[in-house]
């Protein structure tokens, strides 16, 4: 699967930066996931979902750890190109190809 288009809405908030959207291979999308700055830098979470007061569970996250690398990868690298503009959302498309 490859991604092919990705969608940033920034974030002013001291841990989360940004939101993201990925599409695979325009025909498959995961929405809100987390741009946020550790101790490290800049690191990508996957969306959960609150189901009770002291629980959540994972919506949507990569199975290897390779796949994980890769689209955190992409996301950060496309994501850097583009936080110096100032602009509150944009679209990064035509990925593949």
């Amino acid at each position: 699967m490859d991604i092919t288009r990705l969608r940033f809405r920034n974030y002013h908030n001291k841990t989360k930066v940004a939101v993201c959207e990925v599409v695979f291979d325009e025909s498959f999308i995961i929405k809100d996931i987390a741009i946020r700055r550790g101790k490290g830098g800049l690191y990508v979470t996957y969306p959960i979902r609150q189901y009770a007061r002291d629980r959540s569970r994972d919506v949507a996250h990569p199975v290897t750890k390779e796949f994980s690398e890769e689209i955190s990868n992409t996301i950060l690298s496309k994501y850097g190109v583009y936080k110096e503009t100032g602009i509150d959302e944009f679209f990064v498309e035509d990925l593949v190809g």
